[in-house]
């Protein structure tokens, strides 16, 4: 076994090279925004977020459980945090999805609920449909 003192990129390096990718999607207007708030999104930067998962968790929990709005969640999000409302939408039979870029993704959430990883070919693809679909409305 060859071991080695573990180095980290700085936050610095990691959104250069995460903003190099973003770069290379050739995203929308539209899309871009969205895409840059989860990719750039860096669990070492110091930010402050204030209850967006609990309003998620309610917003999934009451449209699912109490309205009966709908017969799936898909989560995009690979927050832990989650899994509480999820175990409750799904004892109620109801399905749940989880969806996320590939770091970041919790294990507890792929162990426990179906999922898929949006990587830069499913990204690529699923931005290319939706302009192909919006040069035909046009």
């Amino acid at each position: 076994m060859i071991t080695r003192k573990l180095q980290r990129l700085s936050n610095e390096e990691v959104l250069k090279k995460r903003r190099a990718t973003i770069d290379g999607l050739d995203l929308c207007k539209n899309c871009r925004p969205f895409v840059e708030s989860v990719f750039l999104d860096l669990v070492y930067i110091k930010r402050k977020e204030k209850g967006i998962d609990v309003w998620v968790a309610i917003d999934m929990i009451k449209e699912s459980l109490i309205d009966k709005n709908c017969d799936a969640c898909i989560l995009i999000s690979g927050d832990a945090d989650f899994t509480p409302a999820l175990d409750l939408i799904k004892d109620h039979e109801k399905e749940v999805l989880t969806a996320m870029i590939p770091w970041g993704y919790s294990t507890e959430l792929r162990q426990k609920f179906e999922y898929f990883i949006i990587n830069q070919e499913i990204l690529k693809k699923c931005l290319r449909e939706y302009k192909d679909e919006k040069k035909n409305l046009a």
